[in-house]
């Protein structure tokens, strides 16, 4: 497989990010999921795919680009399965794992998937003007049948990309999928997107972030949110207390302009408040906000 620039990979696999973040959000309890996170932040090549399974589901697509065909498989740790499970069955996500999985289960990720992979197509149409188009089915291959051994066996698979899934604080699994190495940055480039032309954005991002250096922005953070029945905000007095949804010592949204850019902890200096940023996004993702 050739050397791929890992930012090029960042921009097409920020498409499943975006995508499987929204449809989690769409798919599952709010309150039990309160803080949904995908972020693809490793790329590397891999000699042998059947290295990758490691006990993972394994779910294989085809797909297609134009007149090229290729495959994408989705490698998911069976207690992300089992977790997703329960929670759409009323858990709580928290549900001990049995070692196995039923057909449920496995379902239940089967059908988050193809509203993934439904929503994939529309976004690359929308950010390459290209159309990409899923197989109607995809294969699965559970640690415990006979196939999953050798399910891919001889695949061309050798570019691996890994993703941390957070569902809440406390639920952080990983997703990984499998691609065609030399058949992504071929497409990429066909696309416009190389090495140079990485290292074009990268400079034009910082021509325009020292143009804006010196304007104000306006910072806010949002410690929580809360829904009422209006009966009861009418009834609200001095002394009434409003509970949010966020939890004690969680970490608080930070705004850029109202765009959330950062997460942070609410600290205090001398007789003032203040934010310590715990997490933030990309200077790119960033410039993007202002």
């Amino acid at each position: 497989m050739a050397n791929i620039n890992k930012d090029i990979y960042g921009e097409f696999f920020q498409i499943f990010s975006k995508t499987i973040n929204a449809t989690l959000v769409n798919s599952l309890d709010e309150d039990t999921c309160d803080d949904i996170q995908v972020v693809f932040n490793d790329f590397e090549e891999v000699k042998n795919p059947d290295d990758a399974k490691d006990g993972n589901v394994v779910y294989s697509m085809d797909f297609v680009i134009g007149q090229k065909q290729a495959r994408v498989v989705v490698l998911v740790q069976e207690e992300l399965i089992s977790c997703i499970s329960d929670i759409q069955t009323g858990g709580n996500g928290k549900r001990a794992y049995k070692g196995s999985l039923s057909e449920i289960e496995t379902n239940s990720v089967s059908r988050i998937l193809t509203g993934v992979f439904n929503d994939v197509e529309i976004a690359f149409q929308n950010s390459f003007d290209k159309n990409l188009v899923f197989g109607t089915t995809f294969s699965t291959f559970l640690k415990e049948a006979q196939d999953y051994s050798d399910c891919l066996y001889g695949s061309s698979l050798d570019l691996l990309a890994s993703a941390d899934v957070q569902l809440s604080k406390d639920l952080k699994f990983k997703v990984k999928l499998l691609f065609n190495g030399t058949f992504l940055q071929t497409l990429m480039e066909e696309l416009g997107y190389s090495d140079s032309s990485t290292t074009r954005r990268k400079e034009r991002y910082k021509i325009d972030l020292d143009c804006l250096s010196e304007v104000s922005i306006n910072v806010t953070a949002e410690l929580g949110r809360a829904q009422v029945p209006v009966k009861y905000a009418l009834e609200l007095t001095g002394g009434s207390i409003v509970e949010l949804d966020t939890l004690n010592n969680a970490d608080v949204k930070v705004f850029a302009n109202g765009l959330e850019f950062a997460y942070a902890q609410v600290v205090a200096v001398e007789d003032s408040y203040a934010l310590k940023i715990t997490k933030i996004i990309s200077q790119e993702e960033r410039m993007r906000c202002l």
